[in-house]
């Protein structure tokens, strides 16, 4: 099946569901979806769980670059880490997988997804203490200040002028000595962008510009200009490059020249990364 450049790729078996008329329109699969059509998706896949919320009906145990990094980063600092606050946690996998390996760290994982709580049954089902799932929202409710303050895949759902606000949001949750992480990806086609900037120029544009195509557009890069003054940037780490071009799925040598051009040169296909951040009035100790 050949890739989805944008959003939609997550949702494509949902899709085939909901929308077999729009299956196979190109030009639908390529622009960014609605909010009602990613929400109806996100509803279909986490339905047999909001049916019978257990461990075995669980969407999880996905693991990945970040997870990797924040489990070495715990273990580097476990004298300095009681306490461990995600943001935007989704089904939790990170979390969980995080909180099996660090018992004596405790997890408060926020969402404000509709199976947010039921993911405390997989706690109980795999006899975890140190973890607790809640449904909130940072703009809405205060949750203390924590060591680590963690949010994966939420920035992009955020337009630009909430950038700023969002980043403060965590730092207020952030005790004086803590890191925030904060990892998202983006899809940013040099192709995609030179193509898009003549249509819209030409006035042929079609993109539907909706929060999630704004945020997953950006790069690592134009987030950091909207971090607040009173946080501080320690690092960026960059995660895997993914070629999305038809030649990158069939060549070994196309996918190593693609994605080491667009590691070192221009970032030509999708990439995921990761910025540590703390207070500014503090000592880097990353």
């Amino acid at each position: 099946m050949k890739k989805v450049k944008l959003y939609s790729n997550a949702h494509l078996e949902a899709a085939r569901v909901l929308f077999p008329d729009r299956i196979e329109n190109e030009e639908w699969l390529n622009n960014q979806w609605t909010t009602e059509e990613i929400n109806a998706c996100k509803n279909l896949e986490s339905h047999e769980f909001i049916v019978n919320p257990t461990l075995g009906n669980w969407i999880g145990f996905n693991s990945s670059e970040h997870q990797s990094f924040l489990d070495q980063w715990l273990s580097s600092n476990s004298e300095a880490v009681n306490n461990f606050l995600s943001i935007g946690c989704g089904w939790g996998s990170i979390e969980i997988g995080l909180a099996m390996k660090h018992p004596t760290v405790n997890f408060l994982c926020v969402d404000n997804a509709p199976n947010t709580e039921m993911l405390n049954n997989v706690v109980s089902d795999l006899s975890l203490s140190n973890i607790k799932f809640r449904n909130g929202d940072l703009r809405n409710d205060y949750f203390g200040e924590y060591d680590v303050v963690y949010s994966h895949a939420v920035i992009y759902c955020i337009p630009d002028e909430g950038l700023a606000n969002f980043f403060s949001l965590l730092g207020s949750s952030l005790n004086d000595h803590g890191t925030i992480f904060v990892s998202s990806a983006a899809n940013i086609s040099l192709l995609a962008k030179m193509t898009g900037s003549v249509k819209q120029m030409l006035g042929r544009s079609n993109i539907r510009r909706g929060l999630k195509m704004t945020g997953w557009m950006r790069d690592a890069h134009y987030v950091m200009q909207y971090v607040p003054s009173n946080l501080k940037i320690c690092k960026c780490i960059p995660f895997s490059h993914y070629a999305c071009v038809p030649l990158g799925s069939k060549s070994r040598l196309w996918r190593g020249l693609i994605g080491g051009f667009s590691k070192y040169i221009h970032p030509i296909s999708n990439n995921s990364f990761m910025l540590i951040m703390e207070h500014s009035n503090v000592e880097s100790k990353n």
